[in-house]
């Protein structure tokens, strides 16, 4: 069934001016200009990786902070020099483009550097959402196969549980990446610190042949209807976060810091929160989960300048307390998806934050809509070709005329929203065929059109 997004009925928002609105858009064009252009010509030139960037930031911004983590800090130098450490040790044992390495982990450093060594061989992370239990997380595993299973020390039992139901061959490697120490690594599994720490520490030559297109990771869906499917998630998606959220939509710098305590298995941190702040050369705060008692806490020890949010991130928030410190932090942005416009300006106001970047899109969604011109309580506008299309609501299916075509609906009225898929705005799927096809709607306007289906409804 279709989710409304939040956007508030007509007679309940403030409408944005034409003047303001015009005033601002110019503004923007005139500033963004070129990094527009340069966005627009990623997909085409299909040569800019994730681990290319990496590897750019590292000798742009060398000596810059770009993670913090507890007590610990990486330069964007050493944060590249360990990522090519395990890719070398990585493409010692075969490890080759194509292949899928399986990653069960908390939200720590480790985490964002085994992604981007593997991706910088082209071979695909699938991240493995560790908040699921039994049948679900044992169908995450057999789903994606890895040649590589990797488990971090806190989410070892969860994974030891289901074990015997994943039917594991012998050419298989079992990884232990050590935390607190609490437990010893088990006996059949490999200590993978141990064995990266001696290998080189220069960039490994497959960074070149990695394409903007190639998949970088699997991300699962919350598996709402069904088991949880495998999306593909391209060096695109990154490319973009870079680009667009990074410069663009927050014009972070290296005096800026971006808190990530969502978790890294998700879309919304690990692109929008993570390289986003590589986009600007700034620092990435990693907390290891989201909590309500400790947030403003990590955010005042880092000097956190941004955070990014999901759903209800923001409404827990505002659900603490009043207190005089609320407005006494260093957060000028935050970044997200779900802000509700109930709660938009108090939230604004209490915390002090000048600039919401809220968007709308999905993990395999083809579109963005994002709040470039800063106005409160939308979603903004979107670079990409949309449809919002007259629905059934009842019958839970797009309404289409007599000759079969849907239709767009009248403005302030509400549809579902679609994304047209063209050479730019690629879906690339699942890694199941079917589920793929089921998200595409073709001839809807005319005889040989392409759609995605976002599943939600959205007001004009």
């Amino acid at each position: 069934m279709p989710i409304m997004l939040e956007t508030p009925k007509p007679e309940d928002q403030d409408l944005i001016p034409n003047k303001e609105y015009r005033k601002r858009n110019m503004r923007f064009l005139r500033k963004n200009a070129n990094f527009i252009v340069e966005l627009s010509n990623i997909v085409e030139q299909n040569k800019d990786s994730w681990g290319s960037l990496v590897e750019e930031n590292a000798e742009k911004y060398a000596d810059n902070i770009a993670i913090k983590f507890e007590d610990m800090k990486l330069t964007y130098k050493e944060f590249n020099e360990w990522v090519n450490r395990y890719a070398h040790y990585f493409l010692s044992l075969g490890l080759k483009k194509g292949d899928v390495v399986e990653l069960m982990m908390t939200n720590r450093p480790e985490f964002l550097i085994i992604v981007t060594a593997v991706g910088k061989i082209g071979a695909i992370t699938s991240l493995i959402n560790i908040d699921l239990r039994e049948m679900s997380l044992a169908h995450c595993l057999k789903l994606t196969h890895g040649r590589f299973i990797i488990i971090d020390e806190n989410c070892f039992e969860i994974f030891n549980k289901v074990r015997l139901e994943l039917d594991l061959s012998e050419d298989q490697i079992l990884y232990f990446v050590p935390d607190h120490g609490l437990i010893p690594p088990p006996q059949d599994f490999i200590n993978l610190p141990d064995q990266v720490k001696t290998f080189p520490i220069n960039n490994p030559s497959t960074t070149q042949n990695v394409k903007t297109s190639d998949t970088i990771a699997y991300i699962f869906t919350s598996g709402t209807t069904g088991f949880p499917k495998a999306t593909l998630f391209a060096n695109y998606t990154m490319v973009a976060c870079y680009n667009f959220f990074g410069r663009i939509i927050a014009e972070f710098t290296p005096e800026d810091t971006m808190y990530v305590c969502l978790p890294l298995f998700h879309s919304n941190s690990l692109g929008v929160g993570c390289s986003s702040a590589f986009g600007g050369g700034a620092a990435i705060a990693l907390g290891r989960k989201f909590s309500i008692t400790h947030f403003w806490d990590e955010i005042r020890k880092y000097n956190a300048t941004a955070f990014n949010y999901i759903g209800e991130v923001c409404r827990y928030l505002m659900n603490l307390p009043a207190s005089p410190e609320d407005s006494d932090n260093t957060i000028r942005l935050v970044i997200g998806a779900g802000l509700r416009p109930e709660i938009w300006k108090e939230f604004k106001a209490r915390f002090n934050i000048e600039k919401i970047g809220e968007y709308y899109s999905a993990t395999e969604a083809v579109g963005v809509f994002a709040n470039m011109l800063n106005f409160d309580c939308t979603v903004g506008c979107s670079f990409f070709p949309f449809a919002i299309v007259k629905y059934d609501h009842e019958a839970e299916t797009p309404i289409k005329n007599e000759q079969g075509y849907m239709e767009r609906v009248n403005i302030g009225e509400s549809g579902l929203l679609l994304f047209q898929i063209t050479g730019s705005a690629v879906f690339r799927g699942y890694t199941d065929k079917k589920a793929t096809e089921e998200k595409l709607f073709h001839n809807i306007f005319e005889e040989g059109d392409l759609w995605f289906n976002t599943g939600d409804l959205m007001r004009d």
